[in-house]
């Protein structure tokens, strides 16, 4: 009896040995492909079994990527494909030959594992839906890592997706490096269009503050009327949100703001002044909002029984007085005032005060009525700037109420 229990546990060994060994042997081959790929990408021409050796390498990524149970099992072939997606080749014809293929290779296996993803996130299991959403998004990066302008159509498609981060990742893969330089082409005149038509109607409902943030910054691909108005469409997004105190993640209006002056001085320098004010009008909007934002969720005080409650977390408060620091230096340097004494910008040196109350002086005196942008661009010449944010709903108000109370239970127990 021992000696056919022995007998069997050997086999076993044997198996799971056998196996072992069979998966090294499978890693091995994966590695051996990798290196080979660093030669390839490296090369003066492209042999064709290069390209075998390029189409045994994706689709095996991809095939990794389809069999992972985890998460974390995404991450390698991710960054695996990352690391050889570009060639170094000395020969422009190779690099863009390989560049082609890769992106032709992506083209061709990306889908299975987008509609693995699809098919999981839909099952009830949160498991299954963190895997599925996960997946979802290796395949958009897998697209944005290309930048190919054959996946411009695949881009536009993970738009509709219901992931705020598959979209962000989607649209900006539009202003990656190699994708702008082809979009800045005239020949991809209606390429660009479409890719800003379809922004544009993203921007219907989209509530994401990355996805925002990055359709602003595919706005500034190129200088036309579309992408103008692309660009104070993000603005009056942000603005709606702000209105309505459903505002997320300040800090992309940092970078919103930071290209609408950017694109302000790029029309001042094509002598487009009407252009520029246009833009520095959706600025002081988008500053305006935010600065109130700032004020009223510090400490708002309830009309009923005057009691003050935060309502801004304290990353929420520090991402918008960074904002007003940062946005106050933009709008001084358009306005040509130097920033570099700390001592000339006045919203940081109320901001510094511990009291802040020379903030609303320091704000208008930048953006008021007879504010420095005012003075240098008359932007309030048949505009109206927008005043101070409704009162927060109700719900948001009670919600910060009994996480003070919270607070102040915890304090109470631990003192």
């Amino acid at each position: 009896m021992t000696g056919k229990f022995n007998r069997g546990l050997s086999r076993v060994f044997a198996g799971i040995l056998g196996l072992l060994v069979l998966l090294a042997a499978v890693g091995e081959v994966r590695s051996q492909t990798l290196r080979d790929l660093e030669t390839i990408r490296r090369s003066a021409t492209l042999t064709p079994d290069d390209l075998q050796i390029m189409m045994i390498f994706v689709t095996s990524q991809f095939s990794l990527m389809e069999n992972a149970g985890e998460v974390t099992e995404l991450n390698k072939p991710l960054i695996d494909m990352e690391s050889v997606s570009t060639s170094t080749s000395s020969n422009i014809q190779t690099r863009q030959q390989y560049v082609s293929e890769f992106a032709r290779l992506i083209k061709e296996n990306y889908g299975g594992l987008y509609q693995q993803g699809l098919d999981l996130a839909g099952q009830e299991s949160p498991e299954a839906k963190e895997l599925g959403a996960n997946k979802k998004l290796a395949a958009a990066i897998t697209l944005v890592m290309s930048g190919h302008p054959t996946l411009i159509e695949d881009l536009q498609g993970m738009l509709a997706d219901d992931s705020a981060l598959v979209r962000a990742c989607a649209v900006k893969g539009f202003w990656q490096d190699s994708m702008k330089e082809y979009l800045a082409q005239p020949e991809a005149g209606a390429e660009l269009a479409g890719i800003l038509s379809s922004l544009d109607e993203r921007l219907n409902t989209e509530n994401s503050a990355e996805v925002i943030m990055y359709a602003a910054m595919a706005a500034g691909l190129v200088d036309n009327a579309q992408s103008t108005a692309l660009l104070q469409k993000c603005v009056a997004r942000r603005v709606s949100q702000y209105q309505s105190w459903e505002v997320s993640r300040e800090s992309a209006d940092g970078e919103i703001l930071g290209q609408l002056i950017q694109v302000a001085q790029q029309k001042l320098t094509a002598n487009d002044r009407r252009g520029a004010t246009e833009l520095l009008r959706s600025a002081t909007e988008l500053y305006i909002s935010a600065y109130h934002r700032y004020r009223m969720g510090k400490a708002y005080r309830k009309p009923d029984d005057n009691k003050e409650i935060p309502l801004l977390t304290e990353d929420n408060r520090l991402s918008l007085k960074s904002l007003l620091i940062i946005g106050e230096i933009e709008f001084m340097e358009i306005c040509n005032r130097p920033t570099s004494n700390n001592n000339s910008r006045a919203v940081f040196m109320a901001l510094r005060d511990a009291s802040e109350s020379n903030l609303p002086n320091a704000v208008d005196s930048l953006t008021g009525l007879a504010g420095l942008v005012q003075q240098s661009f008359s932007i309030y010449d048949g505009w109206t700037a927008p005043g101070e944010l409704p009162a927060p709903p109700a719900a948001i108000v009670q919600k910060a109420e009994n996480l003070q109370k919270i607070k102040a239970n915890v304090i109470k127990i631990s003192s």
